[in-house]
């Protein structure tokens, strides 16, 4: 029994050991992927794989995230427009299941304040700006925290 104890404990720690290496990997994707279609094109590959493991809001967020981020980069308007609106689908959707997630309020309110008027989608701007501000000293996660303080002082939204 304490054997089958000590390995439940390694297997727990070694999860979520990797789950913040992958959260870590998917942060530092989400702040490059705009620079480069090679960049935009490996966040998607593992926002993807991370949302189809996971089934979670967060990684489908990440995921809308990425296929919007990843029409800026498609050759002809119908493949943009369709690419952004599968995007912003997913990211509405992950909020509808998780509201109170500020990082996915975070991802919400980057995509709509970088994307294009034309697109329609910057009616939350305002909620979610708010939403950050009232929730941030909220955090427990030291590195969540401090991603969401980086991208609010790197933002003209704030």
């Amino acid at each position: 029994m304490r054997v089958f104890g000590s390995l439940l404990l390694m297997i727990m720690i070694m999860t979520h050991n990797l789950y913040a290496q992958d959260m870590e990997a998917i942060r530092e994707g989400f702040k490059n992927a705009s620079s480069s279609e090679l960049k935009s094109d490996s966040f998607l590959e593992l926002t993807e794989r991370a949302y189809q493991e996971t089934k979670t809001p967060l990684m489908q967020g990440y995921y809308g995230v990425a296929l919007a981020v990843n029409a800026s980069f498609a050759n002809n308007i119908f493949s943009k427009i369709g690419d952004f609106n599968k995007g912003k689908k997913q990211i509405d959707k992950a909020i509808s299941k998780a509201k109170d997630n500020i990082e996915l309020r975070m991802i919400r309110l980057s995509v709509q304040a970088n994307a294009p008027k034309i697109a329609g989608y910057y009616k939350n701007i305002d909620e979610d700006k708010s939403f950050l501000l009232s929730h941030i000293d909220k955090v427990e996660d030291k590195e969540l925290k401090q991603f969401i303080k980086g991208f609010m002082e790197n933002t003209d939204v704030f």
